[in-house]
């Protein structure tokens, strides 16, 4: 699996630049997103859903 990162862009609302792999939603300049590989996250949600991401108590 890819790596993953947390990214921010720096212009503020400015446009769509992008959309969320998992939920189809726009990503507009500035907002921060997750990227894992080639593909962007909107949130945290999207981001857990779309890698399959599980968490347990062991």
């Amino acid at each position: 699996m890819g790596g993953f990162k947390e990214s921010a862009i720096t212009s503020e609302n400015d446009q769509d630049v992008d959309i969320c792999d998992h939920c189809g939603e726009a990503i507009y300049s500035g907002q921060v997103v997750w990227k894992v590989g080639s593909e962007m996250y909107c949130n945290r949600s999207c981001l857990e859903s779309g890698i399959q991401i599980v968490t347990l108590r062991v």
